[in-house]
């Protein structure tokens, strides 16, 4: 299913009685999105590291989204969650949800794309895969940092992130000049 701009369009007016609702929406279409992003990465043909770095943050909102969807949608929480809040507060929270859908859909998109590429595609875009990579995970900790979701990406998290990366790309020329020699010597 692809999150449509009417999926995540503005809230029903930020009333107070449709904000549940609103935010309903909004989570269901985030927890979707990873569920797609988990189908995907199970399915990866390639770059399975670099798809392996991403869930790995993917699990983290999953898990938060599940813990603010409960709080949000108990009737109890609800009140004193709404009565503590004036509507400017709520509608940029609104939209840093957007923006966090919109951040997923991107690397559901990312995932897709690398896990399914062939080898010489790969070798090509190896340093557009980096690149993307880390502006995609830039986006997503922006994001998660201004819905005050705490995402521990610690030192190691980023070596790990490196060397995800590396084995990849490492694993993609190799199997692209294993193809160029054949091609030189065999044609």
């Amino acid at each position: 299913m692809e999150v449509t701009s009417a999926q995540i369009s503005q809230p029903s007016g930020i009333e107070k009685n449709n904000l549940t609702q609103d935010f309903e929406r909004q989570f269901s279409i985030i927890i979707d999105l990873v569920i797609q992003c988990k189908n995907i990465h199970d399915k990866a043909l390639h770059n399975k590291k670099i798809s392996d770095s991403i869930m790995d943050r993917m699990e983290i909102v999953d898990g938060a989204i599940n813990l603010l969807k409960r709080r949000i949608l108990q009737k109890r929480a609800h009140k004193k969650i709404l009565k503590k809040q004036s509507n400017e507060t709520l509608k940029q929270y609104y939209k840093n949800i957007t923006s966090l859908i919109e951040v997923l859909e991107n690397l559901k998109n990312f995932i897709k794309d690398i896990t399914q590429l062939n080898s010489y595609v790969q070798f090509i875009q190896t340093n557009s895969i980096i690149d993307d990579f880390y502006n995609l995970i830039d986006q997503f900790e922006f994001v998660l940092k201004n819905l005050k979701i705490t995402i521990n990406t610690s030192h190691i998290q980023k070596i790990i992130d490196k060397r995800s990366l590396k084995n990849d790309t490492d694993e993609m020329i190799k199997v692209n000049f294993i193809i160029y020699l054949y091609i030189i010597f065999i044609c």
